[in-house]
């Protein structure tokens, strides 16, 4: 597993194409958390142009088949630091769901996941539905 992505982020609604990395601190042990920090665009609704910069915790729980997550984010939109938040369950080998607040508001996603690419329908604000598509190369 590498512990450093460097990608693209595409945003067809408004033409935007913005950078993204995350750099993998600390990987998760069976006593410890997974630590990471990166950026990305800002959330769901931020103007565009805008970033964000995290650090994020989270511990996976396979037993019960959930992972929380906790992060300190630093928002462009709002010059502000907020706290991003969620649990992911894992509902089989290639399905999830994301239940997330953004530091503001709240998403679900229901993720179906293969090798090179992922496909998620998205609950915006638990009021306007969308989806996102993940690659890798």
């Amino acid at each position: 597993m590498s512990r450093v992505q460097v990608g693209l982020e595409y945003n067809p609604v408004v033409s935007e194409v913005m950078p993204t990395a995350n750099w993998i601190i600390a990987t998760e042990t069976l006593r410890s958390p997974l630590i990471s920090l990166g950026t990305s665009s800002d959330r769901i609704g931020s103007p565009v142009g805008t970033h964000a910069y995290y650090l994020t915790v989270a511990k996976g729980f396979p037993r019960q088949h959930i992972a929380p997550y906790l992060s300190v984010n630093y928002s462009e939109t709002n010059h502000a630091i907020n706290y991003p938040f969620g649990i992911n369950f894992a509902l089989c080998s290639q399905w999830d769901l994301l239940a997330m607040n953004d530091g503001r508001r709240s998403h679900l996603l229901l993720t179906y996941k293969q090798k090179n690419y992922n496909i998620s329908l998205i609950a915006v604000y638990m009021r306007h539905t969308g989806i996102s598509i993940g690659l890798s190369f």
